[in-house]
């Protein structure tokens, strides 16, 4: 019985380890080198503010944890580039001194309005340390450390993509990309 549990207990860890490099490695998607004129939009048409927050002003619907994410590429060296937004709902990592325990959402097929004007702030989330997991973790025998991330907003050429649903019964998947530049 032991034996089992072990190895139980190995599978659910090589389970969220396969998670949390998977949800790295899907930042972005592969997004054309050079956008087009009609792409670029300036700060100030999207209604920025000094704090650099942009609004879309969009019908859009999503159920609980599903069918809307925001994703940035910002454009260095003649393409663009996917940052890291979008950190792992189960969490085991700290952001800034706060430590991010296992989170979870309940799926749920209700469809429900979002509120517009949609409020977009582009930032990327920075790995700068690795730090001692609290005790009460249940895994810090096994992975001691956690990542250490802090959050950066960001300055240049920057693509947003929004991705939600368009209708309020949370069938019609859409998307708006925008591309701002920020000083």
């Amino acid at each position: 019985m032991k034996k089992h549990l072990t190895i139980a207990g190995i599978g659910i860890v090589v389970l969220v380890l396969a998670f949390f490099t998977w949800q790295f490695s899907n930042q972005g998607e592969n997004i054309p080198n050079q956008p087009s004129e009609n792409q670029y939009v300036s700060g100030s048409n999207l209604n920025s503010s000094e704090s650099k927050e942009f609004l879309f002003d969009i019908d859009a619907y999503q159920r609980i944890c599903d069918g809307f994410s925001i994703k940035y590429s910002i454009y260095k060296n003649s393409e663009w580039n996917p940052v890291i937004s979008n950190l792992p709902q189960k969490g085991l990592y700290y952001i800034g001194d706060k430590w991010t325990d296992y989170g979870g959402c309940a799926y749920s097929d209700e469809c429900f309005k979002v509120d517009s004007p949609i409020k977009v702030t582009p930032f990327q989330y920075v790995e700068i340390a690795k730090k001692r997991r609290p005790t009460n973790t249940g895994i810090d025998g096994i992975w001691p450390t956690a990542p250490v991330f802090k959050k950066e907003y960001l300055k240049g050429k920057i693509k947003i993509d929004i991705q939600y649903y368009s209708d309020d019964k949370c069938n019609v998947k859409d998307s708006i990309s925008k591309i701002v530049e920020i000083q």
